[in-house]
């Protein structure tokens, strides 16, 4: 073998070597010592399992038994043993101990020198490299293509999960706003509800209140006075002096005026006995119930009294004999049929019969 020819051999066959590191590097860096073309650093555990799967006729494993007994890793470094195995390997056609088998027959390396053996296992190696290698870069392809398809699928997957995530998500507030507007929507209608019954209510009330003041207006002035004058008024026990009683006379003196004449009474102020009788009118007679009193009391008689009695009369008698000027008046109202209040100024009488 020339020069030429051995760079020749050497150059086609670092070809096909550099394509072999290539797929590996683009398969994935380091998956295994095999799969990167040389075990690297090993060591003597590395070398032990080499050899077992060497011996069971694994014609990588033989290769790289060669290799180790080449370059002394794992073990004592020995030519023959080398140049033993890769022979193993190369009937194997293991192109990478092909390959060493042209280099230790082209150096005297374990074996006599031999160019010509050398030439035939360089360009073994160079065939068997070469087609190894194109079926080393499919292999890789077509794996780094279903790890593409796998990595692009788990892709899809999380991005469909996270889709469906969002999805659920949005249908749960989706949900959520439907709850609260249809809870609003019903609260809105209760409160429309409560207002139209408060309406109806109060239109009720409105209505009773008309119908109550039709029907007081409804009430006649004779009404009224019908009232008072058909009645006998008392305060507690006592007969009223200028109203109805048992005590007091009154007749209608006109539609709209009842005159009233009491009989001789007697009553003790200040330790004075006064006998009087009373004359009243009663006038202005309305809807509402309330009228006018004006009344003169005419002291008959005055003298002493055996027991002090009331200091002040609550109605306007005096201690003075005759008929008393002016007229007293009070302002007298029927808040029904049995009960009729008067005031003239603070005083304030409650009469019934």
């Amino acid at each position: 073998m020339n020069k030429q020819s051995k760079v020749l051999m050497a150059i086609a066959l670092s070809l096909c070597v550099g394509m072999l590191d290539s797929a590996i590097a683009f398969a994935d860096e380091g998956k295994s010592p095999k799969s990167q073309g040389g075990f690297g650093n090993l060591d003597a555990s590395q070398f032990k399992l080499d050899m077992i799967l060497a011996q069971r006729g694994d014609p990588d494993a033989q290769y790289h038994v060669g290799n180790a007994y080449e370059e002394g890793r794992g073990t004592q470094k020995n030519l023959k043993q080398a140049f033993e195995w890769y022979s193993k390997a190369a009937q194997q056609n293991q192109y990478e101990a092909e390959y060493k088998l042209g280099s230790l027959y082209e150096n005297g390396m374990g074996v006599r020198q031999d160019y010509k053996k050398a030439m035939e296992w360089y360009k073994r190696a160079a065939e068997n490299s070469c087609s190894q290698v194109r079926d080393r870069l499919n292999q890789q392809a077509y794996d780094h293509r279903k790890e593409e398809m796998k990595r692009s699928l788990a892709t899809m997957k999380v991005e469909q999960e996270q889709r469906d995530k969002e999805q659920r998500a949005k249908e749960l507030r989706d949900k959520e706003q439907q709850e609260k507007e249809q809870r609003e929507r019903e609260r809105k209608t209760a409160e429309e509800r409560a207002r139209q019954e408060a309406a109806r209510k109060q239109q009720a009330t409105v209505q009773k209140k008309k119908i109550v003041m039709a029907s007081a207006e409804r009430v006649t002035i004779t009404d009224i006075s019908d009232v008072v004058l058909k009645n006998k008024w008392s305060n507690g026990s006592v007969p009223a002096d200028y109203l109805p009683s048992d005590s007091t006379h009154c007749l209608r003196a006109s539609g709209s005026e009842i005159v009233c004449f009491s009989d001789e009474k007697q009553r003790v102020i200040a330790g004075q006995q006064v006998t009087f009788t009373t004359k009243a009118t009663l006038s202005d007679f309305k809807t509402d119930g309330s009228f006018q009193v004006k009344y003169n009391y005419n002291a008959v008689q005055v003298g002493k009294a055996s027991s002090p009695g009331i200091s002040v009369d609550p109605n306007g008698l005096k201690l003075a004999q005759g008929w008393q000027e002016p007229p007293l008046s009070m302002v007298c109202r029927t808040a029904d049929r049995v009960n009729l209040y008067c005031s003239r100024g603070n005083i304030k009488l409650h009469y019934h019969h």
